[in-house]
């Protein structure tokens, strides 16, 4: 799938395409540390490497990584 992140400030938007299914999340970034409500129980959680979001969903039993195009 793909994903389209945008920012202003501390607050940034996820846009995810994943199998013709989108979803959205809302979050904040707080420096190296993104954490996004995708209306989960359990926020999506990103750490920032270089230009990398690496991620934990569900509580952690999840990871996944996001690697620009």
């Amino acid at each position: 799938g793909t994903v389209q992140v945008s920012q202003a400030g501390s607050t940034v938007e996820l846009f995810r395409d994943v199998g013709g299914q989108q979803y959205s999340g809302r979050g904040v970034l707080n420096g190296s540390v993104m954490t996004v409500d995708w209306g989960a129980s359990t926020p999506v959680i990103y750490v920032v490497v270089g230009n990398e979001l690496h991620g934990t969903w569900d509580g952690g039993t999840a990871l996944e990584r996001l690697v620009p195009r």
